[in-house]
């Protein structure tokens, strides 16, 4: 509904507007002590949900008490609010995995190793996958997007998913990643291929266009 707040910023185009009037005068309802270092909250079907981002936990609260409905651990930091759509809360979380809650009692419906592999690293001092999932998911159309990976330059680029939100099944599937440059012996400056593209929604992910642009400039060490 307009008053609702299901996802990042409201909506797919993460717009942070809602149609909902706003009195001027505004008194506090509850209050909720969960500790530490939080995201946004999201608020859809007389639920709160927000995610306690080292704790890796995310936290379903009543709307109208603040009491806690249920809670759930991940394999990982959980850095964003899940997205609620049909009755799920969907999220992901720094283990590599995307995952899919049921919104009324917070048990598994499925998670989807979107990492191409279940490898992990050390960050801010706990395990994490190579391939973090960063980032609320956004839904559009029906499919739920999600990506993982740290950079277009470090270990095979950011791989990028759509998925079903029932199912976990994928939909449609990119990996985008920043090529080495092709440096000649002695050269002074050389150029980078740096692709973007921008996907169409499904079917297809055919980019709508592509942009290069990146120029890698050279010192010797002496300088």
């Amino acid at each position: 509904t307009s008053d609702e707040w299901p996802m990042y910023r409201h909506d797919p185009r993460r717009s942070g507007i809602a149609g909902t009037i706003v009195p001027a005068k505004l008194e506090q309802a509850w209050e909720m002590n969960i500790g530490g270092k939080l995201t946004q909250p999201v608020v859809a079907d007389g639920k709160v949900l927000l995610s306690a981002v080292d704790e890796g936990t995310v936290y379903a609260l009543d709307e109208k008490t603040g009491k806690v409905i249920w809670e759930y651990v991940a394999g990982g930091r959980v850095d964003s609010p899940p997205a609620i759509y049909k009755a799920m809360a969907l999220f992901g979380s720094a283990d590599g995995w995307v995952y899919c809650l049921r919104l009324s009692d917070g048990k598994l419906v499925w998670r989807f190793l979107a990492a191409p592999q279940d490898l992990k690293t050390v960050a801010y001092d706990q395990p994490e996958s190579l391939w973090p999932v960063h980032g609320s998911v956004l839904i559009l159309n029906g499919v739920a997007y999600c990506s993982a990976g740290r950079s277009t330059w470090l270990d095979g680029g950011i791989y990028f998913y759509g998925l079903d939100p029932a199912t976990g099944t994928v939909i449609c599937k990119s990996r985008f990643e920043s090529r080495h440059p092709k440096l000649k012996e002695g050269a002074e400056q050389a150029k980078a291929e740096h692709v973007t593209k921008i996907l169409r929604t499904p079917p297809t992910t055919r980019p709508i266009w592509r942009l290069t642009s990146a120029t890698l400039f050279l010192w010797p060490g002496a300088r």
